[in-house]
């Protein structure tokens, strides 16, 4: 490729999914990444898309959720046209789930429904929890939506560059001149940051602080029937969700520890505590594998703005980046084309 109109800088789902939308408006584009293209964080979160969930303890993005989850039906429809893979899409429920004398607390401003309405959706709930059931939400499989990006990208003509870590960049006043990532100088007319949590350790080189700090969560995967959950169900600090080929996903812790990856049997046999006391059958499935993920946490809404003359920034989508995408590749067109 010529020299990019668009050097990405992190394939993860916001920097693929941008990257992908660059190159559909008749951009030339290149993404250039740290480790291999689509298997950061992204593949490693649980793909829930449930903005009445997000809008209970964030309010001030509840806008932005709601109006990505709208795009998705033809967004992903558009991604499996042109790649022919299955991102595991499809609309579902959630029940937002605590102890009776704490619902008002932990979920407040949701209506608590009788416990038998409850049942309904999910047999074999613990009969002290109190509940209401959010039909509004939806979920993909994240390695798979993951894959299909990377498929659409290259489809495009999308140029993806792996195990190339930036290491400089380069600028003049407020215009960016060039990278160097995996050793090699490159140099685009313009530029997108998507380095998620990993923002934070080129803050340096950024010359500004976007606000980004990691935000690890453990998880686990668990064999369970194909047909155990009816909706996902959400606890005081833990969720249970099962994709279309009956795996249950649990998690997620939320631990300000730096870029640690490390997973703890003590972690997770909390997360199975904390499940077992919504639906009691948890305690007796099995934990196939358990991995960690850093979520690029920040104190507002993600940043989704110029912070240069030829430079953009999608970062600080914190545990929403996979519900956000659409939305976020969307406004980062309209961002492009103001700066060309």
């Amino acid at each position: 490729m010529s020299r990019p109109d668009w050097i990405v800088i992190g394939s993860g789902v916001i920097g693929l999914s941008a990257a992908w939308a660059l190159a559909q408006a008749g951009q030339r584009v290149a993404v250039v990444e740290a480790g291999r293209i689509g298997e950061g964080t992204s593949p490693k979160a649980a793909g829930m898309l449930l903005p009445e969930v997000e809008s209970v303890h964030h309010p001030e993005l509840a806008p932005m959720a709601r109006e990505s989850l709208a795009m998705y039906p033809s967004w992903v429809k558009t991604l499996e046209e042109l790649t022919g893979q299955d991102v595991g899409y499809g609309p579902i429920g959630c029940l937002a789930l605590s102890e009776e004398a704490s619902f008002a607390k932990t979920w407040p401003g949701l209506a608590q429904v009788p416990f038998a309405d409850l049942s309904r959706v999910q047999s074999g709930l613990s009969s002290d929890l109190a509940g209401c059931y959010l039909p509004e939400g939806a979920q993909v499989d994240p390695p798979r939506l993951m894959a299909a990006l990377a498929a659409a990208c290259r489809t495009v003509g999308v140029s993806l560059r792996e195990n190339a870590p930036v290491t400089e960049i380069r600028r003049v006043a407020d215009r960016w001149l060039g990278i160097t990532a995996g050793g090699e100088r490159l140099v685009g007319g313009h530029y997108l940051l998507a380095t998620g949590a990993w923002t934070a350790n080129l803050t340096p080189e950024l010359d500004v602080d976007l606000g980004i700090f990691p935000v690890k969560g453990q998880m686990a995967e668990l064999t369970a029937p194909h047909d155990a959950l009816g909706a996902i169900l959400f606890g005081p600090g833990v969720y249970l969700s099962q994709k279309n080929d009956g795996r249950v996903l649990l998690g997620a812790t939320s631990e300000r520890v730096g870029f640690d990856l490390t997973v703890s049997e003590e972690a997770v046999a909390d997360l199975v505590r904390r499940a077992s006391r919504l639906l009691a059958a948890v305690a007796d499935w099995t934990i196939q594998r358990t991995w960690a993920g850093l979520r690029p946490g920040r104190d507002g809404l993600p940043v989704i703005e110029a912070i240069s003359q030829n430079a953009l920034a999608a970062v600080g989508h914190y545990r929403n980046g996979i519900l956000l995408a659409p939305l976020t590749a969307s406004r980062l067109t309209e961002l492009a084309e103001q700066i060309a």
